[in-house]
């Protein structure tokens, strides 16, 4: 420290030193797949993020200090990421500042003494409340994916390497593809009321790359008309982010049809009941068939264990007309795994876990992980504008706590949770916000909430004739 006091400069993080392991995507094609392959192997994301010159770091606690540095390049498809790792390397630090110059789109670096320069800030993108681990099994699959990904590129160099052929009669034309479809902007508009109360910051990402998966594989959507869609759901996405999205759509059009992931992704990221209905709901708005639901069985037992589940509660009602009636109410995250989230009336909080089955009674519980808020929901209002038909909610809170035992929070449901994020009730921020979308929405769907007239803007007279 005293070294740097007098020649002040930049800082580099020893990786090892610090317990970290950090991806260094330097490109923007590295970073999207770096997200792509972190989603299909539970790897948290976001992540602290820090925009570099031509890419991203992404930072994780380490499950070892002595791993080493990996490489994987991919030239052609412009690849290069770096597991930067162990004591024989450096990154710098967030918040260092470079003197650049921008040629050809690149920002290059000058000599620290130039004086005609840009500068440039590595600024954390995002900022995590607790910086998440990377395990030891998801290092490995990490490891491997990239490797596949590198050895596909190798594999496609090697077999377009020019062989001389003997001259071929022509073959006449099986391939027969169906026309593509276009959607009209009422459809457009259809879809975007459907997918933006799940278009929520810190899965926008990912959720807009599988659905125009979903929507070309499945649904043999164009991509002039899936991009249509992303300019129409921009308006609530961050700026800075558009070149992202724009490019995760052009990658998925460019690809084969059996590699492209589109509802399976969207199950890991929804879970298997919420990604089925969103796919069901833009199916019918566009005119075709429901699709059907994938491992009825699985669902079918899974129903099973609920409905064990909820005979052994007390006071249990079926025709509740609230959630206060039923005293717990357990809403899925992931049917899958089995997580659930429990909002729990007795106590007041809101809790998290999954449905376990006793080895000795062989008995299904609900076993609480944790608690997630200390507080639960006691009204909703649907909040209609008739002049812009905007929908807004009303969401009352209640709780125990005596500094905060009630609050108001107002807005669409992402507006909402960025409000929950400045009071007193969130106990464990990491899956707090996916609790309190599947909460809400699974109130909405009960018809546990009262519809509302919005207030009119100011200046507006309504005259009866």
């Amino acid at each position: 420290m005293i070294n740097w006091e007098l020649h002040f400069g930049n800082i580099g993080i020893i990786p090892g030193r610090s317990n970290l392991l950090i991806i260094d995507c330097d490109t923007q094609e590295s970073a999207l797949l770096f997200t792509e392959v972190a989603t299909r192997i539970g790897l948290k994301l976001p992540t602290l993020e820090v925009k570099t010159r031509r890419g991203s770091h992404y930072y994780y606690c380490s499950f070892s200090s002595q791993l080493e540095k990996k490489q994987f390049n991919a030239p052609n498809k412009n690849i290069k990421i770096d597991l930067m790792a162990g004591n024989k390397c450096q990154v710098v630090a967030p918040y260092s500042m470079l003197k650049v110059k921008t040629e050809n789109g690149e920002k290059i670096i000058l000599d620290p003494k130039a004086e005609n320069y840009e500068l440039f800030i590595y600024k954390p993108s995002h900022v995590p409340e607790v910086l998440p681990e990377i395990t030891e099994e998801q290092y490995k699959k990490l490891v491997e994916e990239l490797e596949r990904q590198l050895a596909k590129e190798k594999a496609t160099q090697t077999l377009f390497t020019p062989q001389p052929q003997p001259p071929q009669p022509p073959q006449p034309k099986t391939e027969t593809k169906t026309e593509e479809r276009k959607l009209t902007d009422e459809e457009i508009a259809k879809i975007v009321e459907i997918v933006e109360p799940y278009f929520t910051e810190g899965r926008r990402q990912n959720l807009l790359l599988y659905l125009a998966g979903f929507l070309r594989k499945d649904l043999n959507i164009s991509e002039e008309s899936v991009l249509k869609l992303y300019e129409a759901i921009e308006p609530i996405d961050d700026p800075k982010d558009k070149e992202r999205r724009l490019d995760a759509i052009q990658r998925t059009f460019a690809k084969e049809l059996d590699v492209i992931a589109g509802w399976k992704e969207l199950v890991k990221i929804l879970g298997e009941e919420t990604a089925t209905e969103l796919c069901n709901k833009i199916s019918q708005a566009l005119g075709i068939q429901k699709q059907k639901t994938r491992k009825k069985k699985k669902e079918d037992d899974d129903e099973e264990l609920l409905s064990q589940l909820y005979h052994e509660i007390q006071n249990e009602k079926e025709t509740a007309t609230s959630p206060h009636e039923k005293g717990l109410v357990y809403v899925e995250i992931n049917r899958k795994s089995k997580k659930y989230a429990r909002c729990n009336y007795y106590d007041l909080v809101i809790e998290y876990g999954a449905i376990e089955q006793d080895e000795y009674t062989g008995k299904y519980r609900y076993i609480v992980h944790h608690k997630v808020f200390d507080c639960c929901i006691d009204k909703i209002y649907a909040v209609e504008n008739s002049l812009t038909n905007e929908k807004k909610y009303e969401v009352h809170f209640i709780s125990k706590n005596p500094e905060e035992p009630h609050k108001k929070l107002e807005g669409n449901i992402q507006e909402i949770w960025e409000e929950m994020k400045k009071t007193l009730y969130i106990f464990n921020s990491s899956v707090a916000q996916n609790v309190l979308t599947a909460v809400i929405a699974h109130y909405l769907k009960q018809g546990w909430y009262e519809k509302k007239k919005g207030r009119s803007p100011p200046g507006v007279l309504f005259h009866r004739r």
